[in-house]
């Protein structure tokens, strides 16, 4: 009955680094790398299949360490050699393989030797031993695997056997302060990795890792450690470990600074990077690699690093030539949502007669929020009720919302203050009562005169030659009758113009269309002015006169107060004002008033005033016209006295009511 063959044999890779070497026959030139591996029992006979690296032509001598007997083989241009060994002995066994030289290499060499012993012996004094440059068996044979079978004498496969095994890729470094193992060899299973204190032989970790990465963090104390390293399969084989003293060193001299927002509304961050020797950059957003660099030399570099919504942990890697890493982290949120704004009308182009205008609506995910230059005061539940003052036409009224992040949610809308034209009948009660006045005292004198004359007639009076005709002739009396007719309308016309030459170029009176002189004059007050003030004088700062300017809407006659004088330099700073560049003390004006201005204003020309209203935030005045100046022959008086009809009528409803 025949015996089954078994067809299933199992290749083991194998790189066999572990105790290998490599020797340089100076003799022939010839180059040598050997490694050691471990047969665990003994078998009738074994199949070993030898594998090189590099291609070649190569002498392969198979050894055993307890005989004295070699098994070779030979490769040809190639990198596979099969030998085959009866009577295996288990212990451990050496696999040598040799660079074939040929003749011409050999005279070569042989030709060197000549002159390298000629120099030797002219050298020998000085220096007895001459040494050659060693010659890299890694680039001439690579690394060495070895695979095999056991087979019984009827050639029939046995099974794998046992061998020490090396670990291909096999790379150590820092990562921060954790030592760092990685391998790319696939074939050599789970792998035993210990880290040792060097200094107390103390065992830091050890673990069997399965996915070829392993990552410890050092303590701190410890400033050298030794990493054990061997295959699982091979860890009962003595001798086929590795084994790595390294030093607990990991500061590169690189310097990474990011930016001092920790919000931001950008696609990518800058990362500021000071080299001071030559190294590769890594970055990481998240866990996940978003760019990388070559060798970089010393300098000083920016890099725009990608984010995403949200938060992101961005890792800056500093990686030296032994790929050791050292990271510095920054944490940074990307918002790119804006706040939301939402109110209850649309206000854009409203018109009102009215003083103010109330803002409404609700304000959400915000960091600050203003309308104009004031901030409203904001619910719990967002929502919020603004009053803004209105100066006369168009107001614009910006309502602005922002985030941390930078984000800006504007809405813009233009407000019209309709204000109510003044004609000659708002000035025509205190004339009529005036005119009314001078007529009845000029009538009354003029009654009184020809009352006087009739009581003299009723005298009697002394008796007179009678004249021929007692009668009066008739154009007589018709002129008498004019006159008495005439005289007291050229008085009334003369009283007339007289009280208008008064009330309109001596003593001027007007209501109070608005609120810009505030809190001095209120809507609805009676202002009286003194238009020969300025006969004999200058006006002043300070003074509140009464002028016409072309900013004024229809010609109209305003009223404000004198800021500026000729010669004159102002400015506007932190809700101040400096004139001349001092800050100026406003006595007038309630403590928390802000006087704010687009611009300055420097070097009022002569014969030119600067003019403002008492209510800084609501005067349409000398900061906001085309021409800022009133002309000094467009001042018309000074204000005199005021009728506080509107207080006074708010006083009596209180009262009353």
């Amino acid at each position: 009955m025949k015996k089954h063959i078994f067809f299933a044999s199992v290749f083991v890779s194998l790189a066999l680094l572990l105790i290998g070497s490599f020797m340089a026959d100076e003799a022939d030139g010839s180059v040598s790398k050997k490694i050691t591996f471990e047969i665990a029992k003994d078998y009738e006979a074994c199949e070993f299949k030898i594998t090189t690296e590099k291609e070649g032509d190569f002498d392969v001598t198979l050894h055993p360490q307890n005989s004295t007997e070699t098994y070779t083989g030979s490769m040809e241009d190639t990198n596979v050699c099969t030998v085959s060994v009866e009577n295996v002995k288990a212990g451990r066994w050496d696999v040598t393989v040799t660079q074939r030289v040929t003749g011409e290499t050999s005279a070569e060499n042989r030709q060197e030797d000549t002159e390298e012993e000629t120099d030797a012996s002219a050298d020998a004094e000085a220096e007895p031993e001459a040494q050659a440059e060693p010659v890299d068996a890694e680039e001439l044979i690579g690394k060495i695997q070895v695979t095999a079978k056991a087979i019984d004498k009827t050639a029939f496969s046995i099974g794998n056997v046992q061998i020490a095994r090396d670990i291909v890729g096999l790379q150590l470094y820092f990562k921060d302060d954790s030592i760092v193992v990685e391998w790319t060899d696939t074939s050599c299973g789970n792998v035993k990795v210990s880290v040792i204190d060097s200094y107390t032989d103390q065992i830091l970790d050890t673990k069997t890792v399965t996915d070829r990465y392993y990552e410890f963090l050092i303590p701190e104390l410890v400033t050298e450690i030794t990493v054990d390293i061997v295959p699982a399969t091979s860890s009962n084989i003595t001798g086929a470990n590795s084994r790595f003293n390294i030093p607990v060193v990991n500061e590169p001299d690189a310097v990474v600074t990011y930016g001092d927002k920790e919000y931001v509304n950008t696609d990518t961050i800058p990362v500021t990077v000071n080299l001071s020797d030559s190294y590769s950059l890594l970055f990481l957003v998240n866990g996940e690699e978003v760019k990388e660099t070559g060798i970089l030399a010393s300098g000083e570099y920016v890099y725009d690093v990608p984010v995403t919504e949200g938060t992101n942990e961005v890792l800056t890697y500093v990686v030296d030539a032994d790929h050791n890493m050292r990271s510095t982290s920054y944490t940074v949120i990307r918002d790119s949502i804006k706040p939301a704004l939402t109110l209850d009308m649309e206000y854009d182009g409203i018109t009102t007669y009215d003083d103010t205008i109330t803002i409404t609506g609700t304000i959400r995910d915000y960091d600050t929020f203003m309308i104009n230059e004031t901030e409203p005061v904001v619910a719990g539940d967002g929502s919020f009720k603004s009053e803004y003052i209105l100066r006369d036409g168009e107001n614009v009224l910006n309502v602005r919302a922002a985030d941390i992040a930078g984000n800006e949610t504007l809405y813009t809308a233009v407000v019209t203050k309709a204000v109510r034209e003044t004609t000659i009948w708002d000035y025509a009660w205190p004339v009529g009562v005036g005119l009314v006045l001078i007529i009845g005292i000029a009538i009354r004198l003029w009654r009184k005169k020809k009352g006087g004359s009739e009581k003299r007639e009723d005298k009697p009076q002394k008796p007179k030659k009678e004249k021929k005709d007692n009668k009066e002739p008739a154009q007589a009396r018709e002129k008498r009758a004019l006159k008495s007719r005439v005289v007291p309308l050229l008085i009334g016309i003369a009283c007339c113009v007289c009280s208008y030459l008064f009330f309109t170029r001596i003593i001027m009176g007007g209501w109070v269309p608005s609120s810009s002189m505030e809190p001095t004059l209120m809507v609805g007050d009676y202002a009286i002015s003194n238009g020969l003030a300025y006969l004999n004088r200058e006006p002043q700062r300070g003074d509140v006169v009464v002028f016409r300017h072309a900013g004024a809407a229809d010609g109209k006659t305003l009223i404000k107060r004198i800021v500026g004088i000729p010669g004159d330099s102002i400015m506007f700073i932190d809700g101040y004002v400096y004139i001349n560049g001092e800050p100026v003390y406003e006595s007038y004006l309630p403590q928390d008033t802000e006087t704010n201005s687009f611009k300055d204003f420097e070097d009022i020309p002569e014969g030119c005033y600067f003019v403002m209203g008492d209510n800084r935030e609501n005067s349409e005045d000398s900061r906001f016209w085309d021409d800022p100046y009133v002309k000094r022959k467009d001042i018309r008086g000074k204000l005199l006295s005021i009728i506080p009809l509107a207080r006074l009528k708010e006083t009596v409803r209180e009262i009353f009511m």
